[in-house]
């Protein structure tokens, strides 16, 4: 292995809690996603990481194993006793046969992934889904664009953001059904620009200039402070 690479593995890994949240955060943030995999077997979760969902598929009763590239989230995964390999998504994919997965969780993926990767990867995964079974695959949500200023430039391996609607457009033409979008993580309404008091507001006429003010508040607020995250669901 390449020392530079490995070490650049290694600081990723160690820098995961600044990155992305501790393991507890993340694990409660993606208990949300559980309910489109219960009854499911053979769920794959596609760039694993430190085995978060992994853990709330296996404490649902759900059969399910990991695949990640970096092999100190591997290690951590199967410190845990959770089933991962250290393998490239595609690769791993492609010798799968079709039909056979209960489900595929992608969770901070896409925005690694350079477009004609993304396009082949999440066409493979609906090959190897079987019917009804349902891709989950949550990313930063560029809507937000706070996101920016944070957390997204801080991690060296992100390539580029991916727009909902582009993801969502994407899915229906591989042939997806059922496509939906959850948002996740709203800026706390401390950091969001604080609305003026109208109702308290006695003159006409700067009663009606804070109503301006607060328009435009909302509109800031909905560009800048929106949610953090989404995810897109797509069924087979």
């Amino acid at each position: 292995m390449n020392p530079l690479l490995d070490t650049t593995r290694k600081n990723y890994y160690l820098l995961e809690d600044l990155l992305r949240g501790t393991e507890a955060s993340i694990k409660e943030g993606q208990r949300r996603y559980l309910a489109y995999f219960l009854g499911r077997e053979n769920v794959l979760d596609v760039g694993c990481g430190r085995g978060e969902f992994l853990e709330l598929l296996r404490e649902a009763g759900v059969s399910a194993r990991g695949i990640d590239v970096n092999p100190f989230m591997v290690e951590r995964c199967r410190d845990k006793g959770l089933s991962v390999e250290e393998r490239d998504a595609l690769e791993y994919l492609r010798a799968l046969p079709d039909d056979g997965l209960g489900g595929v969780f992608m969770a901070q993926v896409v925005e690694h992934l350079a477009q004609p990767y993304l396009e082949e990867l999440l066409e493979t995964v609906f090959w190897k889904l079987s019917p009804g079974a349902a891709l989950v695959a949550e990313t930063v949500n560029p809507q937000n664009l706070t996101v920016f200023s944070g957390s997204f430039y801080a991690d060296p391996t992100h390539i580029k953001p991916v727009h909902p609607a582009m993801l969502k457009r994407l899915l229906g033409i591989i042939g997806y059904r059922s496509i939906d979008l959850i948002f996740s993580v709203p800026t706390a309404a401390e950091d969001r620009c604080r609305m003026l008091p109208v109702g308290e507001i006695a003159d006409p006429e700067l009663r009606a200039l804070a109503a301006v003010v607060n328009e435009n508040f909302r509109k800031v607020n909905d560009v800048l402070f929106g949610f953090a995250n989404y995810a897109v669901v797509g069924l087979r």
